[in-house]
């Protein structure tokens, strides 16, 4: 898989369905990585627009030396961090999606698969946002070690303990929200 190189390259070369399908393939999941930032999805959708423009405005700023998505990836952590130290305060936003009944599961398996993701959402705010970052990127990303590394500025090594610290912190703060692991 190319994450998304050749539908840039066609972009570039004057093809927008090439842009459609890079915001297709990254927009959600963008949006996602950044609100484990600001923790605002009104804000974090305004962030990967912004991220995503940067592909626009500066096209020769991306080498192609590594995967498109590890770079906007990183465009937009640089950019919600910039956010944060210019705000510097967080605030949380639910939609009404979010409070909604899916079709065909049943209430009680709907009511305990949303506790478990709440729970495991405000164990994630708990943790250090560097820690938050690395999960995300590895565990919902499917980025590896060395691509989340790029997106978080960290080599081999550091990524390894920040990975080994971030579950660990999970694990401990899961365990104060109440989470019992099965064995």
């Amino acid at each position: 898989m190319d994450n998304g190189e050749s539908s840039y390259r066609r972009f570039l070369d004057g093809d927008p369905s090439g842009f459609d399908e890079l915001v297709v393939m990254y927009r959600e999941p963008l949006i996602l990585f950044i609100n484990g930032f600001l923790h605002n999805l009104a804000e974090s959708e305004d962030v990967a627009e912004e991220a995503f423009m940067e592909l626009i405005v500066h096209p020769k700023r991306y080498s192609f030396r590594s995967s498109l998505k590890t770079y906007l990836f990183s465009v937009a952590k640089n950019k919600a961090v910039d956010r944060v130290r210019r705000e510097m305060k967080f605030s949380s936003y639910i939609t009404p999606e979010d409070c909604e009944k899916e079709d065909g599961v049943r209430v009680e398996e709907y009511i305990f698969r949303k506790e478990n993701e709440n729970m495991l959402s405000r164990a994630m705010e708990k943790i250090h946002p560097e820690y938050a970052a690395v999960l995300r990127l590895i565990y919902l990303e499917d980025m590896t070690g060395e691509e989340a590394g790029k997106v978080l500025g960290k080599n081999k090594r550091q990524m390894a303990n920040l990975l080994y610290r971030a579950k660990n912190s999970l694990r401990r703060a899961m365990e104060e929200e109440g989470f019992i692991y099965e064995k």
